[in-house]
């Protein structure tokens, strides 16, 4: 929005010549009178010569007409009251607005900061006389410079595919242009339909395409067609949605949208997007490439929350070799509910590439809820080695609640041992973690099951994980996926994804209850939704049931254990959708026998029989509990026996179907009629104990020769008090990895009465002690509660574990678990470009202390929810180059309560993808520290702006917006990278990239170094990015002496971009710095720069304590305060939440230190030598009454008492003489910290003192 105040008088100018515009105005070029334009042009110039009056303007555009015009913008703003509107008048075609084409960015029509502005049913075209790229149009409608308000409704804008320029219909850059409708238009012909692309400083807000009642939204005929289109290359968006926060594109219809390369239907990118895409209609996206391609119809990329629901995609081909074909493509995001869709017609049959067909893909995302679609994959693949996935879900990392959908895939075409995959469901890895233990209710379908075509496939080079069947799936998946099913779905048609309501099928009330699941009540017709028993896939209907599979089961297995008396097996899940059978002799059953028994059902079901035994559940209704009696085993449990068991159930069927946990290899008519056990049943071992101290050692005296002998002990005992293992030697190399350490049932914290923990350590009196292997595995795995490794003490580290494997998993410690602590040992990775140093993953209680890290990908990495895990006092990285840390020495991924405190991160450096960070918080991590840490050296050594990535020493990148972290007290310096344009590739001491809630209080950072890549480069020490909220900035040294290359290149203390309106909760009583010149200024606040601490200020609506002074540090490799820093001294605002510096120095409590390091004397710079006089002032703390005394003072000395603000409160002189002491009075001045300085006009030295 421009707001103009047009002072008529003072220029001279009459307000008839300028009068504003109000009722009713026509354009007709065969009109007459004073309200008609001959010439859109003229009503356009006279409405931004004379603006808007009250009621509005309404500009009647006669129906037929055409006007080929060179039409200036709109800059003319309305309002509410006061629109402005331009509809066609009369009956008969839509005027007609073309341009006379004369250059590369022209626009039929531009709203240039025009608010409120209307277009009803105009035509915009391109002119059928240009015929040159230099004549063509560009852009039909141009939307610019926070135009907001305006609505474009039944227009039809028709440009040309055959302008090499590239052309856009809707095209919406340039400022913060928000709240545009676009309802019920055509869009053809164009290189891209709709183009909306906000920035990350100035996001665009609540942007509408779609459809209303009675109308269409449509967009046709784009992209580059494979005849006839222009000899260019490039990416074709039909509908581009760059940071738009709460955009909607509802009721389209898109058609016919092609390209020689990558093809995106409706691209939604940006952090900050929010988008609804919902009830739109994709048919014939296309990539034409013959080579590599990439088509998506509906392609979603970061943003906060995006729903896709009841949208119908058909049509979306590659023909390339080594092309891709998706349906929609979710690849990052905070939230995002993929629901009620309809997805079929995808198809790459030529391709090699991959996975190369993936209808509904998983790439990234926080939460991802994947419900009620249906979805088809078939055609016939040209090679046999092609892949597709009804259902694709990349690697560990990418999590989904996924429930009541149908993925089918019916390719054919692939040849038996030829590679080809037509799985239903495809995933980048051969585990299944990632899906959430509520997933389920789906129908899979891959046809008759083969290796070619399996209900699932897990991609891995040495071992896929293949489920042919729908029982090995389950086995795979479980807990999750245990009330799916398969068949071959009755569709109406291979064309109408609709179920047939003549067929039976399970498809019928077959889906989990969702209540409360975002876009679930209504299917994709809108038809109410059964919410107990809802169908499974896209459509609701009243279809012919039928029950095909028996009961699922779910039950969490027992634990192995030293009792040898029966055992409950409780909490088992038992549902059908025909009921389950509770009948006495039909009820649900435990099967159960010693692994040395026979494998039969007809044996005496008492100690007599050798075979299984069972008993029938002891309740009637799930979930069930069972009693596995001892009593009916030919022998009795003892020390070293496994017990395998599973649980069988039959539904209520006419035609009973039975199902048993585990399934695979199940075979059985009822729960009294099984022929075949599970392949795998379930197992408990009877254990032995285990306590005391155990040597490990070659030594014969030694109670195990390997540390992997040990635990294998340990795994088959259970702990009836401590445990440790003292290795008595000074190398292991001769271990079997992993080691893994199971959970035992003995297990109790330390502090109990009778407590039984694992402790892992050097004996006393042997020097170093190295584990060493080559392994693509963690060397040490614990899987258990209250483990300890220790290699010595905080001054004597003696044990160290070395992988020099260089796989990605190729890690030294993966530890889950309660209470897991290691600590005083190094640990050391095999490579800097992969694997890691230590992984948490899910621990409770844990910690990792004083260890030495080095050689890895990732040095330490918090992940899956870990809680209260502390990682304290920890060297990681390194000096020498071959040791040094790859990519990120500290990552908190999605845990809270975590402490990262007193470590030294020095040494993390790459020269490839991706940047390098000291210590990172993302994920959904929330209430933590990252406090009192030296980082250093994260340096990104890529030297081009191809190679060159970015260097953060603290990134936060929280998905929540209250993530309460703190960062104080932290030193980060040498932090560089050679940059690009953009902070993106640039090194920056502390940015927060998305969430919330953060304190950073208390920090030094110095960055310094030379930038030299791309051409506007931008640094800083402190950066807030788009979307992060509620920040506080206190009492930080914040210095930024980067230097650029680039002319372009900006240097900042201080950058926050795109934050709506002063963001910062509270920032105060900060030193921002940077060394003078052409590329430096203190701070960028939303694009506006600050040279002067006052604008600062006014930027950050706070700051009136900060100041903006150089530092003087100890040396430029230690952060510590000299006593040079009186500008320092007595400025930061005390917290009570931080009550030490960086070394564990007291803080004062009323006014301290800015920075990491609180110090409480500062004498200035230019006569430091000098000053040689001592100075001692008592009472300190006083009640207002001081004494000053002075020794070996040169010469007279003047006393000077300032306040907190720096404003003098007393001046006096001191005699002159070596040795003097004088008293001072300050009764009557308030309680607080003053500063007394004594100078002699040579030297000054300066003093707190405190009154109470």
């Amino acid at each position: 929005m421009r707001h103009l105040l047009l002072l008529l008088a003072a220029c001279g100018l009459s307000t008839g010549a300028m009068a504003q515009l109000s009722g009713t105005k026509t354009i007709d070029p065969a009109g007459t009178g004073t309200n008609n334009y001959l010439t859109f042009t003229a009503a356009v110039q006279a409405l931004n010569a004379g603006g808007v009056g009250a009621g509005g303007v309404t500009f009647q555009v006669k129906a037929g007409a055409t006007f080929t015009e060179t039409i200036p913008a709109i800059t003319a703003t309305g309002t509410t009251a006061n629109p402005i509107r331009f509809s066609k008048s009369g009956r008969g075609t839509n005027p007609v607005l073309q341009l006379v084409g004369a250059g590369a960015t022209d626009a039929v029509l531009t709203l240039d900061g025009a608010d409120y502005v209307r277009l009803d049913s105009l035509t915009l075209r391109e002119n059928p006389a240009n015929a040159t790229a230099a004549e063509m149009t560009e852009y039909g409608l141009w939307l610019k410079n926070g135009a907001t308000n305006n609505t474009v409704q039944g227009c039809s804008i028709e440009l040309s595919r055959s302008n090499a320029n590239k052309s856009y219909g809707v095209y919406v850059l340039d400022g913060n242009n928000s709240a545009n409708r676009f309802y019920n238009d055509a869009v053809s012909n164009c290189t891209s339909a709709y183009y909306l692309a906000g920035t990350t400083a100035t996001y665009d807000t609540d942007n509408e395409i779609g459809t209303l009642p009675g109308g269409r939204s449509l967009v046709s005929q784009i992209g580059v067609p494979a005849a006839g289109g222009p000899p260019v290359t490039t990416i074709v968006y039909a509908v581009y949605l760059k940071s738009q926060t709460r955009v909607k594109v509802f009721g389209l219809e898109l058609t016919d949208v092609q390209g020689p390369g990558s093809v995106y239907g409706l691209y939604s990118t940006g952090t900050s997007n929010s988008a609804d895409l919902t009830d739109n209609t994709l048919r014939n996206v296309v990539s034409n490439a013959t080579g590599t391609g990439i088509v998506e119809a509906i392609y979603i990329d970061g943003g906060t929350t995006s729903n896709i629901f009841r949208n119908r995609l058909d049509g979306v081909r590659a023909g390339g070799s080594t092309a891709f074909a998706v349906g929609i493509d979710v690849t990052g995001g905070t939230t995002n509910n993929v629901v009620n869709n309809f997805v079929q017609n995808v198809a790459a049959p030529a391709s090699t590439a991959g996975t190369a067909v993936r209808a509904l893909s998983l790439r990234g995302g926080t939460n991802n809820n994947v419900f009620h679609n249906t979805v088809l994959v078939e055609y016939a693949a040209t090679v046999a080695s092609n892949k597709s996935g009804a259902f694709f879900m990349s690697g560990a990392s990418t999590p989904g609640y996924v429930a009541n959908n149908i993925f089918v895939n019916r390719v054919t075409g692939l040849t038996p041992g030829a590679g080809g995959i037509g799985a239903a469901f495809f995933k980048a890895t051969n585990t299944l973690t990632t899906l959430s233990a509520g997933s389920g209710n789906n129908l899979y379908y891959a046809g008759p099951p083969s290796a070619e075509h399996p209900i699932f496939y897990g991609a891995n080079t040495t071992a896929p994980a293949l489920a042919t069947t729908l029982a090995d799936f389950k086995q795979l998946a479980s807990p999750a996926e245990q009330a799916s099913v398969t068949e071959n779905p009755p569709f109406v048609s291979s064309t109408n994804l609709h179920i047939s309501p003549t067929t039976p099928t399970q498809v019928e009330s077959g889906g989990q209850s969702l209540v409360g699941g975002t876009g679930v009540g209504t299917d994709i017709d809108g038809d109410a939704r059964n919410v107990t028993t809802p169908d499974i896939g896209a459509d609701e209907g009243t279809f012919q049931r039928v029950d095909l599979a028996g009961p699922a089961i779910v039950l969490t297995p027992l634990g192995n254990t030293s009792s040898l008396t029966s055992r409950t097996l409780s909490g088992v899940a038992i549902t059908d959708a025909s009921g389950v059978n509770v009948a006495a002799g039909t009820k649900p059953r435990l099967y159960y026998k010693k692994n040395t028994d026979a494998n039969v059902f007809t044996a005496a079901n008492d100690a007599t029989g050798n075979g299984w035994k069972w008993t029938e559940a002891s309740n009637a209704a799930s979930p069930f509990s069972f009693t596995l009696d001892v009593s009916k085993l030919r022998s009795a449990p003892a020390a070293g026996d496994s017990v395998q068991y599973f649980v069988v159930a039959q539904d209520l069927a006419a035609t009973p179907n039975v199902a048993a946990s585990p399934g695979v290899g199940f075979a059985g008519t009822s729960v009294a009629a099984i022929s075949s056990a599970p392949t795998r049943p379930y197992v408990y071992r009877v254990l032995g104990f285990i306590s005391g101290v155990k040597t490990v050692g070659t030594s014969a005296a030694a109670d195990y020769p390997t540390l992997t002998a040990a635990v294998a002990d340990l795994n088959r005992s259970e702990l009836n008090g401590n445990l440790t293992f003292r290795l008595i030697d000074a190398s292991y190399t001769g271990e079997t990895f992993p080691i893994t350490i199971n959970a035992n049932p003995g297990t109790r914290p330390t502090p109990a009465t009778s407590p039984r923990a694992v402790l892992i350590q050097p004996a006393t009196g042997t020097g170093t002690v190295l584990l060493r292997g080559t392994a693509t595995t963690p060397l040490l795995i614990i899987n258990a509660n209250y483990v300890g490794i220790d290699g010595g003490t905080a001054q004597n580290r003696r044990l160290r574990l070395r992988n020099d494997g260089v796989g990605s998993a190729s890690g030294v410690i993966f530890a889950s678990g309660r209470n897991v602590v290691i600590s005083n040992s190094e640990l050391i990775a095999g490579s800097s470009t992969t694997g890691y140093g230590v992984a948490f993953d899910a621990v409770v209680a844990g910690r990792l202390a004083n260890c030495l890290v080095q050689r890895a990908n990732v040095g330490v990495q918090l992940q899956n929810n870990c809680d209260s895990v502390q990682v304290i006092g920890n060297s990681i990285g390194a000096t020498v180059a071959a040791d040094k840390i790859g990519t990120t020495g500290v990552v908190v991924l999605s845990s809270q309560h975590f402490d990262v405190r007193g470590n030294t991160v020095s040494g993390v450096t790459r020269a490839a993808s991706p940047a390098v960070t000291g210590v990172q918080v993302s994920g959904t991590s929330r209430e933590g520290y990252v406090r009192g840490n030296f980082i250093s050296d994260i340096t990104h050594t890529g030297s081009t702006t191809s190679t060159s990535y970015g260097a953060v020493g603290i990134r936060l990148a929280s998905s929540e917006a209250a993530a309460a972290v703190l960062v104080n007290n932290n030193m980060v310096r040498d932090v560089l990278s050679y940059g690009d344009d953009g902070f993106s590739f640039a090194p920056h001491g502390i940015l927060a990239s998305s969430g919330g809630g953060y304190g950073i209080t208390y920090n030094t950072v110095a960055l310094s170094g030379t930038m030299s890549g791309g051409a506007t480069p931008q640094s800083s020490a402190l950066l807030l990015n788009t979307g992060v909220t509620n920040v506080t900035v206190l009492n930080n040294i914040l210095v930024n002496n980067i230097s650029s290359t680039p002319a372009g290149g900006r240097v900042y203390s201080l950058m926050v971009v795109g934050m709506a309106g002063n963001t910062l909760l509270n920032s105060n009583s900060n030193d921002y710095y940077v060394t003078a010149g052409t590329s430096a200024a203190l701070a960028s606040i939303n694009g506006v720069e600050a040279s002067a601490i006052a604008a600062l200020r006014t930027g950050t609506n706070g700051d009136q304590r900060s100041v903006s002074v150089a530092p003087v540090f100890v040396s430029a490799a230690d952060l510590h305060l000299t006593g040079q820093n009186c500008g320092l001294v007595g400025v930061g605002l005390p917290l009570t939440s931080v009550p030490t510096d960086i070394d564990g120095d007291v803080r004062s409590t009323s006014y301290s230190v800015i920075g990491a390091d609180e110090t409480n004397i500062c004498v200035t710079a230019a006569t430091l030598a000098q000053a040689s006089w001592q100075t001692s002032v008592y009472p300190n703390p006083s009640a207002g009454l001081l004494t000053v005394a002075v020794r070996g003072a040169q010469g007279a000395l003047t006393l000077e008492v300032l306040d907190a603000l720096g404003r003098p409160v007393l001046r006096q002189a001191l005699p002159a003489g070596a040795d003097v002491s004088q008293t001072v009075d300050l009764r009557g001045q308030a309680a607080g910290v003053y500063l007394l300085r004594l100078s002699n006009g040579r030297a000054s030295s300066s003093q707190r003192v405190m009154l109470r």
